[in-house]
């Protein structure tokens, strides 16, 4: 499963959800050209967490420095993630899910 959300992708295995970021390298110093690549940046037992950081690695990007920003880009970043998630039909069951 893999959920594309911007630069962002949240991925699943047995285990755990990760959020993963998208990388794309600024100098061509590698035999594949400087390809874009994904990047771990955490991992998760359930896709609210992974959901969570998202918000949370959003607002720390964004350098929001006033509640107004911090809200608006809590705001942003949920619609992005109810318009992705609409269009995933079934979530993987983690750990024994039932």
């Amino acid at each position: 499963m893999d959920i594309v959300i911007g630069k962002y992708k949240i991925s699943a295995d047995k285990y755990n959800f990760m959020l993963e970021e998208q990388i794309t390298p600024k100098r061509k110093r590698t035999a594949d050209g400087g390809q874009p690549y994904w990047v771990t940046i955490s991992y998760h037992p359930t896709i609210e967490g992974a959901c969570s950081k998202l918000m949370q690695h959003n607002i720390k990007k964004k350098d929001c420095n006033s509640l107004v920003a911090v809200i608006a880009s809590i705001e942003e970043t949920k619609q992005e993630i109810v318009d992705v998630l609409k269009s995933v039909s079934e979530l993987p069951k983690i750990r024994g899910d039932k």
